[in-house]
């Protein structure tokens, strides 16, 4: 459900894999099971979900396009 319920899809970031092994066993309790993706106000920051379930927003960016001229 979390890997469908999002658009943009997150199906390639949160793998069958990490779903299946890390979330698991998790209660259901858990920040990744209780909290909408969509409640958190991103901007140009990034959502990290750890592996203990925890959600939280980090001050991460990346590039879209691969030299394209942008400083670095």
């Amino acid at each position: 459900m979390i890997q469908g319920d999002t658009n943009p899809s997150v199906a390639g970031i949160l793998t069958d894999a990490f779903l299946g092994g890390a979330l698991q066993y998790l209660p259901a309790s858990s920040a990744i099971f209780t909290t909408p993706l969509k409640s958190f106000s991103l901007g140009s920051q990034g959502l990290a979900i750890g592996t203990d379930g925890t959600v939280q927003v980090v001050n991460i960016s990346g590039r879209s396009y691969y030299d394209d001229g942008a400083p670095l």
